[in-house]
């Protein structure tokens, strides 16, 4: 797994903004094996990636219970995150991956105001250590009002995918999106000089913990998006149309719809099912 690396002190701002983010555009020649590559190499950052946020559980309230020993009020939250498109079009097939991005912000109530400390890593040697730097740095004050740390409540989320993108090879996913492009084409004219159709897969994976709360939250958002360029010899315009949601790619019938004179209204009907 890809991880931002820092320092061990951020401010929530700092943690929330900030990410391992860089996009490696890959354009084929030779698709199928750079694709089969990648597969590879995602199944491999899998493998080596810290464990389920879920199986953090019990180390985090273990540290909760830790911080409250010297503040009033303790919690953390942990965040892990990744984006990939993939894109196929008349002259190329490309994915472009945001490396996934992970880190853990604790947050404590000295008594008057709140104090944070942030980490990128998610072993639990490296959450205690955060943690216990903040403990140390914390001073412990009066006047404040007491934190509620809400009901008891030990639940798990995550949306409802018709096909989840974490499920398929890399390869499987890219394919469905050629074979989107190939129906998309299909009957189009000259005057039509590019069709480009993406798919965006985003997932974000939360879980967080306090002296009564353990919060788990795993959401799949994916983004479809058909794209035709015309052309009247004179000048190229192009029109869109997207659709989102927590489904691979939706049942309902997608249609893009151009009246762009001089050039005849044209639909192109898709079923991403």
């Amino acid at each position: 797994m890809f991880v931002c690396t820092i320092g061990p002190r951020w401010s929530r701002r700092a943690f929330l903004r900030a990410g391992a983010t860089s996009a490696a555009g890959l354009t084929f020649l030779s698709w199928e094996r750079a694709v089969r590559a990648a597969s590879a190499a995602e199944t491999a950052a899998i493998a080596a990636a810290t464990p389920p946020l879920a199986d953090l559980k019990p180390v985090l309230q273990e540290i909760v219970r830790d911080l409250e020993k010297r503040v009033p009020y303790a919690s953390v939250l942990v965040m892990r995150q990744g984006l990939k498109n993939l894109e196929v079009d008349d002259q190329s097939r490309e994915i472009q991956d945001l490396f996934p991005s992970a880190g853990a912000v604790f947050t404590v109530w000295n008594g008057a105001w709140f104090e944070e400390a942030a980490t990128s890593e998610l072993e639990p040697d490296r959450l205690r250590a955060t943690a216990r730097e903040l403990a140390d740095s914390v001073k412990r004050q009066s006047g404040g009002k007491a934190i509620e740390p809400g009901p008891p409540l030990e639940q798990s989320f995550e949306t409802a995918c018709k096909v989840d993108p974490r499920t398929l090879p890399l390869a499987d996913r890219l394919e469905r999106v050629a074979d989107l492009h190939r129906r998309a084409r299909a009957g189009l004219g000259p005057e039509f000089t590019n069709c480009q159709v993406s798919v965006l897969e985003a997932g974000v994976e939360t879980l967080f913990v306090n002296r009564t709360r353990a919060l788990h939250q795993r959401v799949s958002r994916t983004r479809g998006n058909v794209t035709l360029y015309v052309s009247d010899g004179q000048r190229t315009v192009n029109d869109y149309l997207t659709r989102g949601g927590s489904v691979l790619l939706s049942p309902e019938r997608m249609v893009v719809g151009h009246r762009l004179a001089p050039i005849t209204h044209h639909e192109v009907g898709l079923n991403f099912g």
